[in-house]
């Protein structure tokens, strides 16, 4: 691959070499990573845009011995629900760490909601009750697909119950999806929270979008929904109360409203950070981890995910040639 070629990447072309399994396997690499104190993944560096909520990102991430670096730009828009756009723009843009020339253009609304759901995946494999079957989903969009198609992968559902704003479109994605996993997924009853042992919310609430005593006394919940200091998906006597573990120590801490609230409850204990994914995985990667009620993974997003979707693009194209354009 010259240094003049850039490699383009559209939506299609990176669902078709990225099932999710492969990206669940590549998260494994990067919280590995991202724990081992190699990378260098900062926190994220973000600006208002012109809409109250609105903001633009900048992702950058290397880790030394893997042959691409990358840096994400993405825009969140929350609004953009009313203009009939997806929420969520961006580019990836990957370099040759070793020469610094760009190689590749990346769609980066793709690699965002795989490498999100594949975090969760990760982390329902390792966290969740094992005969967990029954998911409560909240949220009806693209991370709410791909939280529902990662967390199938690692327990496999009996059913999926769609917490969603928009009725139409609930019902469209539960018709979707329905027929794309062969499992009942239907809109949910308030009252069907308490039989979920699998929870994910994908949205953008600045409000804890259930409380506790609603929550099933075994349940694993996925947060990967806010990631600014006003967001909330989570009450905060979850937070005080479940194990909890997250993609990223400082961002989680820094970033996630989550946590913002159950410290200004004076529920947080300074003393006790919560656990990496990536930590879990060096401690103990063959095996699950010993339950004790509640658990919780609190996701912000961090970079070297999507850099791990990129070395995994990047070495098929280099293994295969540009004819490498679908999932092998």
């Amino acid at each position: 691959m010259s240094a003049e070629h850039i490699e383009i990447f559209d939506d299609a072309r990176v669902r078709a070499l990225l099932p999710m399994p492969r990206v669940i396997a590549a998260m494994e690499e990067a919280f590995r990573a991202i724990s081992s104190g190699q990378a260098q993944a900062p926190v994220r560096s973000s600006i208002a845009l012109q809409d109250q909520g609105s903001r633009l990102l900048v992702m950058p991430a290397s880790m030394p011995g893997w042959r691409w670096a990358s840096v994400k730009i993405v825009s969140v828009c929350p609004e953009n629900r009313t203009r009939g756009l997806e929420t969520i723009h961006g580019l990836i843009e990957a370099f040759d760490a070793r020469t610094g020339a760009p190689c590749a253009r990346i769609h980066a609304e793709s690699v965002t909601a795989l490498r999100t759901g594949a975090a969760s995946g990760l982390a329902t494999r390792l966290l969740a009750p094992q005969g967990a079957d029954t998911l409560a989903l909240f949220g009806a969009g693209a991370q709410a697909a791909t939280q529902l198609e990662a967390i199938h992968c690692v327990r496999p559902l009996r059913e999926a119950l769609v917490f969603g704003r928009d009725p139409a479109r609930t019902a469209a994605f539960c018709s979707h999806w329905s027929e794309a996993l062969g499992i009942p997924v239907r809109t949910a009853q308030r009252s069907d929270l308490a039989r979920a042992t699998l929870v994910a919310t994908a949205t953008t609430a600045q409000e804890p979008l259930f409380e506790l005593d609603e929550l099933h006394p075994e349940a694993h919940v996925n947060a990967v929904g806010s990631f600014t200091p006003q967001g909330c998906e989570l009450p905060p006597a979850l937070i005080a109360q479940a194990r909890v573990v997250v993609d990223q120590r400082a961002a989680c801490l820094q970033e996630a409203g989550e946590f913002h609230r159950a410290r200004a409850a004076g529920l947080l204990d300074c003393r006790k950070d919560p656990q990496e994914l990536g930590e879990l995985l060096l401690d103990a990667p063959s095996s699950p981890a010993t339950r004790h009620g509640r658990t919780v993974f609190k996701s912000v997003g961090n970079a070297l995910q999507d850099l791990a979707c990129v070395c995994a693009l990047m070495e098929l194209v280099r293994q295969n040639g540009p004819e490498a354009t679908i999932a092998r």
